[in-house]
């Protein structure tokens, strides 16, 4: 990297949400402070409400990716949908999937009494 200040770290765990035009407009473009691209497909990144975002513009929709770290604010900050689901790689089988959606679910709500108290 170039940049001798930049932070450079690896990371493995996104989570997406797929958008259409309209839910984009609405939801997300007025926390973008920079100029979106206006050819498709294209990429970009930066701060969008305080946030780290990528921006991957298709002809018919938006994709929103963030570090799964930000997951939770994403969802407070643009008002977007929590995940019903988590699915990795390893998850192909039907029944593994199940049981990780689960899991996830358990853990989840275990997670939001524990913040409430």
């Amino acid at each position: 990297v170039p940049d001798e200040h930049a932070i450079v770290e690896r990371e493995t765990a996104f989570v997406g949400w797929g958008l259409s035009y309209p839910e984009f407009d609405d939801l997300v473009a007025r926390h973008v402070e920079w100029p979106l691209p206006t050819e498709r497909p294209a990429l970009a990144q930066g701060l969008a409400a305080g946030l780290p975002v990528k921006l991957w513009f298709e002809h018919d929709r938006v994709l929103l990716v963030v570090s799964s770290g930000f997951a939770h604010e994403v969802v407070e900050r643009f008002r977007l949908p929590a995940f019903a689901e988590t699915v990795t790689k390893q998850d192909t089988k039907q029944d593994t999937k199940q049981d990780t959606t689960q899991d996830t679910t358990q853990d989840t709500k275990q997670d939001t009494r524990r913040m409430r108290a």
